[in-house]
């Protein structure tokens, strides 16, 4: 269960490395619930379903990808970039209900 941990943990800090700078909207509380939640998740499926329970690390990265480019594609917004800034940071503020 250890070793699932640690992959997906790492697999988050990596993440956030690359990509945190687009999650600057977000409370600090929120950014860290989501990991514990994800982390809870993890060591759930890892003790009922061993080490397959990595292929939900692979899942959750390509659900996640895959939504990620078709909503920045819906809204006109470049999924690499998010550029323009402004009009993603203003949806992201309506569709999460952020002040």
């Amino acid at each position: 269960m250890w070793f699932d941990l640690f992959i997906m943990a790492t697999s988050l800090v990596i993440g956030n490395l690359f990509f945190g700078h687009f999650n600057t909207l977000f409370p600090v509380w929120r950014r860290l619930r989501k990991i514990a939640i994800l982390l809870v998740v993890m060591a759930g499926l890892s003790y009922f379903f061993g080490h397959w329970s990595l292929l939900f690390v692979l899942a959750a990265f390509l659900g996640g990808g895959t939504y990620h480019w078709w909503w920045c594609k819906k809204y006109g917004i470049d999924p690499i970039t998010s550029e323009p800034r402004e009009k993603f940071e203003a949806l992201v503020r309506e569709q999460y209900h952020l002040t």
